[in-house]
């Protein structure tokens, strides 16, 4: 697994949204699972609805499991409620990298892979003048699947 840092793509590509679209299905699909495994353990969330505003209280991802969690005082700390989440059932979700690649090059785009986690991090997160006028699209997966850290975004800047 690593990372791939792509730009300069067409980020109205039917083919780069449905990798996107699946990959949040996929998130919000298991971000149910492990909310329903929760609630059969006993884990009550009155307060969903009003912590999950911006969502209208809707599971986009695990996390928000675990920001119920640490909400509703069932847990502490971060690491914690990722403990309890893993637990429950969630896993990453990952878009395939040489799919990824293949659909961005079909765009008009390009694609920089990566095999550690820090050096996309510090490409995405730079200022060179190249890439901070194009749309940027990072499918971002981590080593270890100790993490929440999977994330298929779209910017417009860098």
């Amino acid at each position: 697994m690593g990372d791939v840092l792509c730009y300069g793509f067409d980020p109205h590509d039917d083919a780069l949204k449905a990798i996107t679209d699946q990959i949040r299905q996929k998130a919000a699909a298991n971000a149910e699972e492990v909310y329903e495994e929760l609630l059969r353990r006993g884990y009550r969330f009155p307060r969903r609805q009003e912590l999950l505003t911006a969502t209208e209280g809707e599971l986009r991802v695990a996390g928000d499991c675990a920001n119920l969690l640490l909400k509703h005082g069932y847990v502490h700390d971060w690491p914690s409620a990722l403990e309890m989440i893993r637990d429950a059932g969630y896993r990453e979700m990952k878009a395939d990298m040489a799919e990824t690649v293949e659909v961005v090059h079909r765009s008009g785009g390009v694609a920089l892979s990566f095999a550690d986690a820090s050096l996309s991090m510090w490409a995405f997160r730079s200022n060179e003048p190249e890439l901070s006028h194009r749309s940027v699209m990072l499918a971002y997966g981590r080593m270890h699947d100790d993490c929440i850290s999977e994330r298929l975004r779209w910017s417009n800047h860098v």
